[in-house]
């Protein structure tokens, strides 16, 4: 998530695969890093309602952006 052109990317990977729950977890990885914990939380949940087989660590992700709230 470091990469100056990460969020670019992530951006154009969730243009293209709106559907992918992979998609959303890097758009999630990209909003936290930007500290948008909103935005998120939100696309991590995204992730999860559309299947994501990494379920258990993504709420590992919501629950510490609830205990930070």
């Amino acid at each position: 998530a470091k990469d100056p052109k990460f969020a670019e990317g992530v951006m154009y990977m969730a243009s293209l695969n709106r559907e992918q729950p992979s998609a959303w977890v890097m758009l999630g990885i990209a909003a936290v890093n930007n500290e948008d914990l909103n935005l998120g939380k939100a696309a991590y949940q995204r992730a999860i309602d559309l299947g994501s087989p990494q379920r258990k660590l993504i709420q590992i992700h919501i629950n510490a952006i609830d205990a930070h709230s």
